[in-house]
């Protein structure tokens, strides 16, 4: 959920990667932590990892012929039964309501110091990153837990359909709008306990009276964010989740037949890389200088603010561009748009990528807080199971191996994506020799991308 850079900053600091050979210093960390070898050499590494494995799947793997996705299915398991038992379902709804009631309670009542209110761990780090990995893994789970769902089905058995038809043409746009605000409200607004309730009970306020007016399932497939959001990533997964069945299928294979029939679909998955790379970006050193250049003029709240509005219309504009050269190198009698729509969900490994690179360890290692808050949620020095005391293992992960990580993270990301790229086009380019020079365009944008995250990753804090 982050960036950092006007047009021309982005073009240096690729340049900068790839041609200054000095040491870096990796921000994610909280430490200073010099690189083993200098940052050129690893964009040099992941850029020809790319290459090759553009060679090895644009001339081994022949897409076409694959047929439909193989899934095997594993409803019938004894551990799948279990968990789709409705006694564990009608568990884990409660538990959904409950954890959001607890968080809403906890920001009201509690301590307002961040570091001591449970509500600050229990949405930010426990639900919002560890949904998101978990989505990843075990698919679509966030259909059970979620707790605005739940409310709606309790409430509203005899009344699903809703008053008015959902506008189509807004695609999910509200969305969209929640996620901008959503990040905003992260990074520049710096959330209080107190806020974040009254933002979690307007939100919920939102969600349930739209489901009320729109319908529920129509409200929530479009407006609802945490369902657009894992939904999306959850596509990811190894897991296919529906009503009657789950089956096991490859990794990002549930990616292969997606489209964006809706442009907001593509601005949506846009802003998922744009926003983390603007948190990785605004952290830095460069993004001080930046703001001290125009401080004459406007607040720092306000100047990220528009960096982070501006984030998204630089990666589509890189994204577009390569989609035009793509379009340019063989004739396809689609438009640009279309061609962009069909691309739109190969990005989604990129934007998972750049999330888990960027925040897997906030989550393993700020994420054990959530021991000493169970102890005392309210921040009020209660003891409740004894572990008030707990103290974060700061040391449970390695700054070199965060950073290698972190690489991998990147790299599995981008090939993943660069695999997505050759299975759209070569179900719409008609020859093997006019799909690899089509793929060419979006294998430099994958290059340009793992460069960009790399150099994010490098820099150090202010």
């Amino acid at each position: 959920m982050h960036i950092r850079m006007t047009t021309i900053s982005v073009i240096c600091a690729a340049i900068a990667a790839f041609g200054i050979p000095k040491a870096a210093f990796a921000h994610a960390f909280g430490i200073q932590y010099t690189l083993p070898v200098p940052l050129w050499m690893y964009t040099y590494g992941a850029a020809a990892a790319l290459v090759l494995s553009f060679v090895v799947i644009g001339y081994v793997w022949d897409a076409q012929k694959e047929g439909p996705i193989r899934t095997l299915n594993i409803t019938a398991t004894l551990i799948i039964r279990f968990f789709r038992s409705p006694l564990v379902t009608a568990i884990a709804q409660a538990l959904g309501v409950f954890l959001l009631i607890l968080t809403i309670a906890v920001g009201f009542a509690g301590n307002q110091s961040p570091y001591n209110n449970a509500s600050m761990a229990l949405f930010w780090i426990v639900f919002l990153l560890g949904m998101t990995y978990a989505s990843a893994l075990f698919g679509d789970i966030w259909r059970t837990f979620n707790p605005w769902h739940s409310l709606c089905r309790w409430y509203g058995r005899k009344n699903p359909q809703g008053k008015i038809t959902y506008p189509q043409q807004l695609g999910i746009y509200p969305a969209l709008a929640i996620y901008v605000a959503l990040i905003w409200f992260e990074l520049i607004a710096g959330a209080t306990p107190m806020t974040l309730a009254i933002a979690l009970s307007a939100y919920s306020a939102y969600v349930l009276a739209g489901a009320w007016v729109f319908g529920r399932a129509t409200w929530f497939a479009h407006a609802e964010f945490f369902t657009v959001f894992f939904g999306i990533i959850a596509k990811i997964s190894p897991l296919v989740i529906e009503e009657g069945s789950v089956r096991l299928r490859a990794p990002f294979s549930g990616l292969m037949d997606c489209a964006a029939l809706h442009a907001s679909e593509l601005w949506f998955i846009i802003f998922m890389i744009a926003s983390t790379s603007f948190d990785g970006f605004q952290e830095t050193i460069i993004m001080l200088r930046m703001y001290l250049q125009v401080d004459a003029f406007i607040s720092y709240d306000v100047f990220r603010t528009i960096l982070l509005l501006i984030a998204p219309l630089l990666f589509l504009g890189l994204y577009i561009f390569a989609i035009w050269l793509a379009r340019r190198s063989v004739i396809n009698n689609q438009s640009l748009w279309q061609l962009a729509r069909a691309y739109a969900y190969t990005l989604v490994p990129i934007a998972l990528a750049y999330n888990a690179a960027h925040y897997y360890t906030l989550l393993v290692v700020q994420g054990q807080d959530i021991f000493r808050l169970a102890s005392d949620p309210l921040g009020f020095g209660w003891d409740l199971f004894g572990t008030a005391g707990y103290a974060i293992n700061i040391g449970i992960v390695q700054a070199g191996f965060v950073w290698h990580s972190e690489v991998v993270i990147l790299l599995v990301g981008h090939i993943a994506s660069v695999y997505l790229a050759h299975v759209v086009t070569v179900r719409l380019f008609p020859s093997r020799r006019q799909a690899l020079l089509a793929e060419l365009p979006m294998l430099i944008l994958m290059v340009s991308l793992t460069v960009i995250g790399l150099w994010l990753l490098s820099q150090p804090i202010a």
